[in-house]
C-alpha cells in the first residue's frame, strides 16, 4: 500500500520570509571541472566592489548563492555581467519569490557582441534589433546599442544581447544585398570549445567530437572581441556620484574576474611641497640604498681638441 499523497497551501508573502534573506543571486559556473572553493571566494570577493557587504555560499553540482542587503548591489553585479572564473563563464539569476531553485534557468547569459562590416547606412538602433532576432539572440530591455549612452563612434555595432549558452556560438551572416560577409564578435568571451562552438569547455574536452582536424576548425579565438577603451565620466572630486562612479570605473575595467588592474597614470605632487617631502622620506625608509648602483670603471674619455701649434691647426687627444 503506497503512503498518501498530500497537497499542502502555505502562506507565501509577497515580500518573503524574514527568516530568509530576499536579495539573493544564484550563479552556476560552466565547467567540466569543479572549481577551487577557496579561489572562487578570492576571485568575488576581490571583483565586486559593492557598497554594502555580501555572502558566498557554495552548493552542489557547481552552484553558488550570494546574498545581498542592498538592491542597487543586485542590480549593479547583474548589469556588468558576463563575469568569468578562471577562464569560465558565471551565469547569475535571481532567486525570485514564487520560483524553486529547481525552476531557475542558467542556460542564457547577457553579452555585448560587435557586429563587425555593416554598411554606415545598416548601422542603426533598428537594425541592431533585427540582426539579433534573426540570429536567434534576445535583447536585454535595458538597452542594446551603446552609442545613445557614450556618443562613441565605432566602426561596428555594439549590441547588448542575452545568448543561449546551449547553441554554438553564432560567427556572422551574409547581408542580402551584397553578399557581404558580416562578423559576430563577443566581449569577455570565457573559454569555449573550438570544434562544436559552444560555451562550458574546451576543444580537449568535447564529447561531440572525437578526432579532429585542427585545420578544420570551425570556431577560432577571431570570435573574441576587444573590449573598447571609453573616456570615462568623472564627477565633482569628493561627490557622492564620484565614489559610486570611481567604483563602476574599478568593476568595468576588471569585471572579466582575476584581469588586471588598469594602468594608471602616477601621481606627482607639486616640488618643495610638504607632501613632496613626507613622499620623499617615505621611499628612503622604504628603499634605501638598495637602488644604489655601482658606477662601472670605465677608462675616462676625453674628447678631442683643437690645439693652435706654431699657427698650424693640428688634433690632439
Amino acid at each position: 500500500m503506497h503512503p498518501p499523497v498530500h497537497t499542502i497551501t502555505l502562506d507565501a508573502g509577497s515580500e518573503g520570509s524574514s527568516d530568509y534573506p530576499s536579495l539573493i543571486l544564484v550563479g552556476k559556473i560552466w565547467s567540466t571541472k569543479t572549481p577551487n572553493w577557496q579561489g572562487v571566494q578570492n576571485i568575488i570577493n576581490k571583483a565586486w566592489k559593492t557598497r554594502a557587504k555580501f555572502t558566498i555560499s557554495r552548493w552542489n553540482n557547481g552552484y553558488y548563492a550570494f546574498s545581498f542587503e542592498l538592491e542597487e548591489d543586485v542590480t549593479k553585479i547583474l548589469a556588468q555581467a558576463p563575469w568569468s572564473i578562471s577562464g569560465n563563464l558565471l551565469v547569475l539569476t535571481r532567486w525570485d519569490q514564487d520560483k524553486s531553485v529547481e525552476e531557475l534557468d542558467f542556460t542564457s547569459s547577457p553579452f555585448w557582441i560587435q557586429v563587425h562590416g555593416l554598411p554606415l547606412s545598416c548601422m542603426s538602433r533598428k537594425n541592431g534589433g533585427a540582426i539579433a532576432r534573426i540570429m536567434g539572440f534576445s535583447i536585454e530591455p535595458e538597452t542594446n546599442t551603446s552609442f545613445e549612452a557614450n556618443k562613441t563612434i565605432t566602426s561596428y555595432l555594439r549590441l547588448r544581447v542575452r545568448i543561449d549558452i546551449t547553441k554554438p556560438l553564432n560567427k556572422g551572416f551574409f547581408l542580402k544585398r551584397s553578399d557581404l560577409w558580416v562578423r559576430i564578435q563577443y566581449e569577455r568571451l570565457s573559454d569555449f570549445c573550438y570544434a562544436c562552438g559552444r560555451i562550458g569547455h574546451t576543444l580537449n574536452k568535447c564529447k561531440e567530437v572525437e578526432a579532429v582536424d585542427v585545420a578544420k576548425l570551425e570556431f577560432g579565438s577571431y570570435l573574441r572581441a576587444e573590449t573598447p577603451l571609453l573616456e570615462p565620466h568623472f564627477p565633482p572630486r569628493d561627490s557622492v556620484e564620484s565614489s559610486s562612479s570611481s567604483e563602476k570605473v574599478a568593476m568595468e575595467s576588471g569585471s572579466y574576474l582575476g584581469a588586471e588592474s588598469p594602468l594608471l597614470k602616477p601621481h606627482f605632487p607639486p616640488r618643495d611641497s610638504e607632501e613632496s617631502s613626507s613622499l620623499l622620506e617615505k621611499m628612503a625608509t622604504e628603499f634605501g640604498s638598495s637602488l644604489r648602483v655601482e658606477t662601472p670603471l670605465l677608462e675616462p674619455h676625453f674628447p678631442l681638441a683643437r690645439v693652435h701649434r706654431r699657427k698650424k691647426w693640428i688634433w690632439s687627444s
